[in-house]
């Protein structure tokens, strides 16, 4: 059997899946039990902080070696 748990980290959260831990023998011997939450949408502000906080983080603070320049006496040669 398939049920679905809804999640949010309330006190009625926690009650629920401590009644269904210790009542297993309620359910069939194939118990598939998957545990959804949901976040809403963070406002647009606030997204635009953190993407630039995780931007700023994940950056490298110098290009990476294959991205400079070749040597002006490498240039002219053919």
């Amino acid at each position: 059997m398939k049920i679905l748990l809804a999640v949010d980290g309330s006190s009625y959260t926690k009650k629920m899946l401590a009644y269904v831990t210790t009542h297993l023998e309620m359910f069939s011997g194939d118990n598939e039990f998957t545990a959804l939450t949901v976040q809403g949408a963070l406002p647009p502000r606030p997204a635009l902080r953190w993407a630039r906080k995780w931007w700023t983080s994940t950056t490298p603070k110098r290009p990476p070696r294959c991205w400079t320049r070749w040597s002006s006496s490498s240039a002219g040669t053919t």
